[in-house]
């Protein structure tokens, strides 16, 4: 017979060993790649990624279900207070380091009832968590020399691994990429500093020739620099040859002429390699952060259906992380506020607003296909008023506008 146990039996999840003030192998890792971080954070292709995936989490709204009337009203009005600014932070975070804390400042509003007031973010390169070393549950945060605890600390964490609360920087999918495109950047820059662009060469025999107006035997190497400055700076300069027979037996003998001068230019053949790499560089920063490149990325190839398939894919993405979010808002704040105030917790939830509607996208295709065939039975059954408002349309009213005549004046 099995026995109903509320204890665990398994050590904590967690690399390298536990205590309560604990910083694992995986943690180090990131935590030495704090300063990359930080600066992936200024390359344009990931800020205009990471933006994009700020965005739709921060403008789309909750929802509270609730049966208790009093308390689905009290978390409403508070959590809408520091909904947005929760979000933000919650999802930068998540992208940066991997998770985002808060310390909960808590208050009394008009009616006596104890909310939280401030939700104060905190840093963490300069915060640690803390666990308990029997389990591994989250027990709070130290910063320098002060200890939070339970009810006075909100945690958010997404991809996390076992009972690792520091979780996983999204920036660590893009972190090679970024480094990548570095190099590449270096090299396109040391290419065109030493080969690209158009270079004059000057090719001379060995030996002298007649030069100037004075015609004084000259070294070639004197006359081809004279000419390559001239060439420099956009001067004029004449050529000296030898007699033709002097110079076709030259020419036989060495298999081309010994005065010749060039323009030797790359044409950007060369620098079309290097924006292919970094083409698809970009492609793998913000597959990193969750996009696939088609939606957000200028689409050479592949239909208007496929690119719609694809921005599916990353709101797909994006409800996950927001379902996780509120999840560990319920457990923390939003139980906190119901079992200070009523004794009770689990009676209300928080839950995010979907960011896109499958069915209705797929049921919308399939009325596009009825209003071809049956427009007139379809137009019979439309509100019309309601569909104009709903378009934000200017209605004509019913009612014709009525103006009082001017009285006239009255004969005498």
């Amino acid at each position: 017979m099995l026995l109903a146990s509320k204890s665990e039996k398994t050590l904590p999840q967690l690399p390298g060993g536990v205590n309560i003030l604990y910083d694992n192998e995986l943690h180090q890792l990131y935590t030495n790649n704090y300063k990359t971080y930080t600066e992936m954070r200024s390359d344009a292709t990931i800020a205009f990624a990471r933006m994009l995936t700020v965005a739709p989490l921060v403008n789309t709204g909750w929802s509270y279900v609730s049966e208790h009337e009093e308390a689905l009203k009290l978390v409403r009005e508070t959590m809408e207070l520091f909904r947005i600014q929760i979000m933000k932070q919650a999802v930068e975070g998540y992208i940066d380091y991997g998770w985002t804390n808060w310390e909960v400042v808590w208050g009394v509003n008009n009616t006596h009832q104890i909310i939280p007031v401030k939700f104060k973010a905190l840093l963490q390169p300069y915060t640690t968590i803390l666990i308990n070393p029997d389990t591994g549950d989250y027990l709070g945060l130290r910063q320098d020399d002060i200890d939070l605890f339970e009810f006075n600390t909100l945690h958010i964490v997404i991809d996390s691994i076992g009972t690792d609360w520091y979780g996983r920087p999204l920036l660590e999918n893009c972190r090679t990429a970024y480094l990548s495109s570095i190099n590449v950047n270096a090299a396109a820059d040391q290419y065109d500093k030493k080969v690209a662009g158009s270079h004059w060469v000057i090719h001379y025999p060995i030996g002298s020739s007649p030069y100037g107006t004075s015609k004084k035997e000259t070294d070639n190497y004197e006359i081809a620099s004279e000419m390559l400055k001239s060439l420099t700076y956009s001067g004029q300069f004449i050529v000296p040859r030898r007699i033709a027979t002097f110079i076709d037996d030259m020419n036989r003998q060495f298999g081309e002429d010994q005065w010749k001068i060039e323009l030797i230019t790359d044409k950007g053949r060369s620098s079309s390699s290097f924006i292919e790499r970094q083409k698809y560089l970009d492609t793998l920063k913000v597959r990193g952060l969750g996009f696939p490149e088609r939606s957000i990325l200028e689409g050479q190839f592949g239909t208007k259906a496929e690119s719609e398939t694809h921005a599916n894919i990353a709101v797909v993405n994006f409800e996950m992380r927001q379902q996780i979010i509120c999840q560990q808002l319920n457990n923390q704040i939003v139980n906190d506020i119901t079992y200070f105030n009523f004794g009770q917790k689990n009676i209300v939830k928080i839950q995010p607003m979907p960011l896109a509607n499958i069915k209705q996208i797929y049921w919308k295709e399939i009325y596009k296909q009825l209003l071809t065939q049956h427009s007139d039975t379809e137009y019979a059954s439309l509100d019309m008023a309601t569909f104009r408002k709903n378009l934000d349309l200017p209605e004509q009213t019913n009612d014709p506008l009525t103006v009082d005549p001017e009285p006239q004046p009255t004969a005498t």
